[in-house]
């Protein structure tokens, strides 16, 4: 598993600036307090590139299709993001090749520990979703696995957390 930093990684990197006690201190970092090492997850703190296909957390807030193209458009190339915390894409095919750039919602609490500009977190509009990203030599395929009041739905069917497909 990969995990590329976000904005909301930034409190701990806050703490440690404020904190006199935690500026030496080697073990507070990003992957340290999450707890990567133990889930063997490899962190990447601004982005991670395969086979031409960008992984990053995102620059962009407003509509999700628009806020892709911008993404896409600073890239130039494939990829995904989900600083937005809703789902939208953008499509763009040359005579070469296909450009195509999803946004995904969040992996968090809708009611998180902090309010965004007043607008408790349980009114934000965000989305749950995930992507599961298959390589076929140079093509890909994205798949957007939506997850509604704590299931999974993909592939037309309800998933109810690896114990069945219904």
């Amino acid at each position: 598993m990969r995990y590329v930093r976000g904005n909301h990684e930034a409190w701990i990197d806050i703490k440690k600036e404020l904190d006199i006690s935690l500026m030496e201190d080697e073990d507070f970092t990003v992957p340290k307090v999450l707890g990567f090492d133990d889930l063997d997850i490899l962190y990447y703190p601004k982005f991670y590139e395969y086979q031409k296909f960008m992984f990053e957390h995102g620059n962009y807030l407003g509509v999700p299709s628009a806020a892709a193209k911008k993404q896409m458009l600073d890239e130039f190339k494939s990829g995904v993001s989900v600083h937005l915390h809703r789902e939208g894409e953008y499509r763009h095919t040359t005579r070469e090749e296909e450009f195509v750039w999803t946004i995904l919602g969040c992996g968090c609490k809708l009611e998180m520990w902090y309010d965004l500009k007043g607008v408790p977190r349980h009114r934000s509009h965000w989305n749950h979703s995930f992507a599961i990203i298959n390589f076929i030599d140079d093509r890909f395929e994205t798949t957007t696995v939506r997850v509604i009041k704590g299931k999974c739905y993909y592939d037309g069917k309800l998933f109810d957390g690896g114990k069945k497909y219904q």
